[in-house]
C-alpha cells in the first residue's frame, strides 16, 4: 500500500513509521503461533514418552518370555 507523500525510493525521508499498535497486534499473533507450536511440540514429546515406555515394556515381557 502507497501512502499519498510516501516515496519508499527517496534515501532521505525516513521510512513510515508504524504504530505501536501494529507491533503490538504482529507480536500477540506471533506469540499464539508459538504456543500453539509449543503445545504441538510438547504433545509429540508426550507420544515419543510413551512409544518409548512402551517398547521397553515390549522387550521386558519378550526377555521374561525368552
Amino acid at each position: 500500500m502507497i501512502y499519498p507523500g510516501y516515496q519508499p525510493w527517496d534515501p532521505y525521508r525516513p521510512s513510515m513509521i508504524r504504530r505501536p499498535e501494529d507491533d503490538i497486534a504482529s507480536l500477540e499473533r506471533e506469540l499464539e503461533e508459538l504456543e500453539d507450536e509449543k503445545i504441538e511440540i510438547e504433545r509429540a514429546i508426550e507420544d515419543v514418552k510413551k512409544e518409548i515406555s512402551r517398547r521397553k515394556r515390549e522387550s521386558a515381557s519378550r526377555s521374561d518370555i525368552a
